[in-house]
């Protein structure tokens, strides 16, 4: 069947117009299998995010969260969309200062925040004005380093991010920011209000961008304390100003103190409003502006004189002491740091402390940005200088929840074809109708019909599956209709990959072509394939020391490359137990241009019984032979549709050198893969694959690889390529132990060393597996996570049981954090775990392989590794190394013996059928 889409795309499927009422969703951390409901919510506020519409609201009770993949990013990507903390575990009360809703990333996680993002922002990809974040806490310091010793700020962290990021028109308020670089950015229009911001470093709130016809930056009613400057401290530098504003701004009511150099930093003040403002303890100035040209600044002696200034408005700003509770200990050390600057004497500072119940400075030490404890921050609410109007306060917010709106009549969709409106376009005008269609690429939303426009509407083109007939499909802005549109890879020219079904009403237009839809909903099509009926040949027997053979079972041929050569369409191939070495022993087998060969190996001598496992047929490069290398030993070449490949061993020992220790030599041993196989309805199965200095098997989507044992391997075990269609690839019950990688094992900074290697635009199942003892990745993956279903596997010792090559970071899943798998795209993931498949190997093999890999990981604990190393020997320790040779007799006998797992097994094969 072809792929089904992302989640993102399957809730399309309901009724999706812009919706007449917002919606309310839920979250609360801790919660299971929730819906969004406030019976059942998220448990964590991306799952909302990802779903909601423009308008809608996310309710967020006390708790801390992680986000998608603990990654510790948040983005909001509609307009109007507010996303609301502090409510206590009933959704009752909201109180962000009393109950904690903490957005952070979780320390070691697999997963790095995204660079490109904030801890929490509005997203610059859509028009996202009016989206709200609003009642969090939000502390940077797991994110960030400090010297042990001092605890100071660790200066190698300064390029990261920082804890918010407003696109046009977004909004920020009651929140409580802590310990970040460049705590707020802004954009024109933005508002930035009652929010307590402590110990930034460069600056607290920055307000940049935007022209002059562009609606102002608001920062109002903030308490902004401790903005740090890594350089010309106390000398009006640029760095370390509460508000930092180039823009048009109207920065109004905040409480600044404690800056490194300036209250508020303006470069042109005729565009800045600056009233009412409090100013403390900021060591250059408490503005700095340029005014006629020149650096000019307002200190306490002269703060009231802001109007003179030539600022857009100012007036009523003040140089007062607020009175701040700040955490004792924090506070002490901070009032004694050796940089003070010329502005406040040592009889300043020590008034300063002695007003903060702190005795006289005596020694100075060296302070940069020390952590401030987050749990104190929400006492800087209520400053104990009760005549002080300016800064953060608490507000009641009152808990408000929309009624859910009645639903419309379902509207009844006429299944039509993109050339039936082509044809009777009038006729349909107006008609509610659905149409399975591609998407391929954005189209101009101008010229639309009457109801939609630029400003609310954008625009795809459709094709039909032949790419036939085409027409332009308009669908509200702020919907889950264009968040999964946005989804669609664009794949270029040409038939479309993939197909969906797509609902709304024909419209008549006047530009080509000449009809298009209203879209009210996008789901994917899902259409069962059905093989091709399995055309029945003749048998042909092959046995190995024959010699003069036919082909027939009183006469077998002496090798499989004979009866490949002479067999034709739906034929079968019947080699029985033995060693088999190719056409002048070159090691290679080729099936080329026929369709629906069957090769079936493992039988007994008589024919009469086929088990693989016991009765092993290997195909491999004889050591005496005379021929070089032929790259792989089994190859589908041209149409090979519905080749199978059943009850082999491809063993590349022989192709390899090894050192005097016996571990392989890579420099000297081809990396070619041991099979290549392309063509639809090809299947491998039961088969072993061992000792290899590069992949097992090539193969594409259109293979199934089933109830295989790969072991000791390079690179990859299986390697999945794309590009032949849309039926998924089937990688079902295999065990995969011993997957190596060259030069930098266990450490993730490599693609080499997977099990399953997916590439691009791939669609996969992934079923059933054991994978075990990977240098790297269990399973890692190129394709659109919409491609892939992952069920029911095993992983162990891995140093990651999955990684998307997609994503900045890229993301990954180990061993410890399984419960992430959900947070990813996936067709389907369900089913798997952390386990030993519990398997017989050899004792030298597994020696070197744990002297080599425990010593090179940090991914598991010393008891960890402690559990699963091998029994003591006596005499010399083992060697550390990899790709020992394993013996092909004993390797075709890798079964788990771990009855809870799946991975390949024996069965019963008798009669042989294909």
């Amino acid at each position: 069947m072809p792929r089904v889409l992302s989640l993102l795309l399957v809730a399309a499927s309901l009724c999706l117009s812009f919706p007449a009422h917002a919606r309310d969703w839920f979250v609360r951390a801790g919660a299971t299998g929730g819906d969004g409901s406030r019976e059942k919510p998220f448990a964590d506020p991306w799952m909302a995010l990802e779903r909601v519409e423009a308008n809608d609201k996310v309710h967020v009770a006390t708790g801390t969260y992680f986000g998608r993949l603990e990654r510790g990013n948040w983005e909001i990507q509609f307009p109007g969309v507010q996303l609301l903390g502090g409510y206590d575990a009933d959704f009752r009360e909201r109180n962000p200062w009393k109950n904690s809703t903490e957005l952070t990333w979780r320390k070691n996680s697999t997963n790095r925040p995204d660079v490109s993002l904030a801890r929490v922002s509005t997203s610059t990809q859509r028009n996202t004005e009016g989206a709200t974040i609003d009642g969090f806490l939000i502390d940077m310091q797991e994110y960030y380093e400090y010297v042990s010793e001092s605890g100071n700020f660790d200066p190698k962290a300064l390029m990261r991010n920082g804890a918010v990021d407003l696109a046009k028109g977004g909004i920020l308020r009651n929140c409580l920011i802590v310990n970040s670089i460049n705590a707020v950015r802004t954009s024109p229009g933005a508002v930035v209000e009652n929010n307590i911001i402590v110990n930034s470093i460069f600056a607290a709130v920055i307000s940049k961008g935007g022209g002059d016809h562009d609606v102002p930056v608001t920062i109002r009613d903030n308490t902004i304390a401790f903005v740090w400057a890594t350089k010309a401290i106390a000398e009006g530098g640029t760095e370390g100003a509460g508000v930092d504003a180039t823009n048009k701004a109207i920065v109004e009511n905040n409480l600044i103190v404690h800056s490194d150099n300036h209250g508020a930093w303006v470069t042109v003040p005729a565009k800045v409003t600056l009233q009412g403002n409090a100013f403390w303890r900021n060591l250059y100035s408490n503005v700095t502006f340029y005014f006629e040209g020149k650096k000019s600044s307002l200190d306490d002696s002269d703060i009231g004189e802001a109007e003179d200034a030539g600022f857009a408005k100012a007036g009523g700003n003040v140089a007062v002491d607020p009175k701040l509770p700040f955490d004792t200990a924090w506070y002490e050390k901070f009032t004694r740091r050796t940089l003070v600057g010329k502005k406040f004497d040592a009889k300043a500072w020590d008034e300063t402390r002695t007003a903060a119940g702190l005795s006289p400075a005596s020694e100075r030490v060296d302070v940069f940005a020390p952590a401030y404890p987050p749990k104190a921050v929400a006492a800087l609410i209520a400053p104990k200088n009760t005549s002080l109007k300016q800064g953060a306060r608490v507000k009641d917010l009152p808990v408000r929840f929309s009624s859910v709106a009645a639903t419309g009549l379902a509207k009844a969709y006429k299944r039509v074809t993109l050339a039936d409106l082509k044809d009777n376009a009038k006729g349909y005008d107006g008609k509610d109708v659905e149409v399975v269609v591609g998407a391929q690429g954005v189209a101009n939303p101008d010229s639309g019909p009457a109801g939609t426009s630029r400003e609310t509407h954008k625009a795809v083109n459709l094709v039909d599956a032949k790419n036939e007939n085409r027409a332009v499909g308009w669908f509200k802005q702020g919907t889950s209709v264009e968040r999964a549109i946005d989804a669609i890879p664009n794949y270029g020219s040409g038939p479309p990959r993939d197909l969906f079904v797509v609902r709304g009403t024909s419209r008549v237009r006047e530009s080509y072509p000449k009809y298009g839809l209203v879209i009210d909903s996008i789901e994917p099509f899902v259409q069962e394939t059905v093989a091709s009926a399995r055309p029945k040949g003749r048998d042909w027997f092959v046995r190995a020391g024959e010699s003069g053979g036919d082909g027939s079972r009183e006469k077998p041929f002496r090798d499989p490359f004979q009866a490949i050569e002479k067999a034709g369409r739906g034929d079968r191939i019947l080699v029985a137990e033995g060693e088999y070495g190719g056409k002048l022993k070159s090691g290679k087998w080729v099936v080329d241009e026929k369709q629906y060969l069957a090769l079936l190996g493992g039988w007994d001598r008589d024919f009469t019984k086929r088990d693989p496992w016991n009765t092993p047929s290997l195909l491999y490069w004889p050591p005496d032979s005379k021929t070089s290398p032929q790259g792989y030993l089994f190859e589908g070449n041209g149409d090979h549709t519905g080749l199978i490949v059943d009850g082999f061993v491809f063993d590349r020992k022989t192709l390899n050198t090894y050192d005097s220790d016996g571990f392989i030599d890579l420099n000297t041993s081809p990396d070619n893969e041991h099979i290549w196989v392309s063509s639809a309805e090809t299947v491998i199965r039961n088969c072993t694959f061992i000792n290899g200095a590069g992949a097992a098997i090539r193969m594409s989507n259109q293979v199934t690889f089933e109830n295989n044992i790969v072991a000791n391997v390079f690179t990859d075990a299986i390697r999945v390529t794309g590009g032949f269609g849309t039926r998924p690839a089937q990688v079902r019950n295999n065990t995969i132990l011993f997957v190596w990688n060259r030069s930098r094992p266990h450490d993730g900074s490599t693609s080499s060393g997977s099990g399953v290697a997916i590439g691009g635009n791939t669609p996969v199942v992934v079923d059933g597996n054991v994978i075990q003892y990977v240098d790297n990745f269990a399973v890692r993956s190129s394709a659109n996570l919409n491609e892939v279903a992952l069920t029911n596997n095993s992983f162990f010792r891995n140093w990651a049981a999955f990684r998307s090559t997609l994503g900045t970071p890229p993301p990954t899943v180990d061993e410890k954090s399984m419960h992430l798998l959900t947070n990813l795209p996936f067709r389907k993931a369900d089913g798997n775990v952390v386990t030993d498949g519990d398997f017989e190997l050899e004792p030298a093999f597994y020696a070197a392989w744990f002297a080599r890999t425990s010593q090179v990981t940090s991914r598991f604990t010393e008891e960890e590794w402690k559990a699963i190393a091998p029994p003591p020997a006596g005499g010399e320790p083992a060697k550390a190394g990899m790709g020992m040779a394993l013996d092909w007799r004993k390797a075709a006998k890798l079964f788990p013996r771990n009855a809870q797992v799946k991975g390949a097994r024996t069965m019963k094969l008798e009669g042989g059928n294909g």
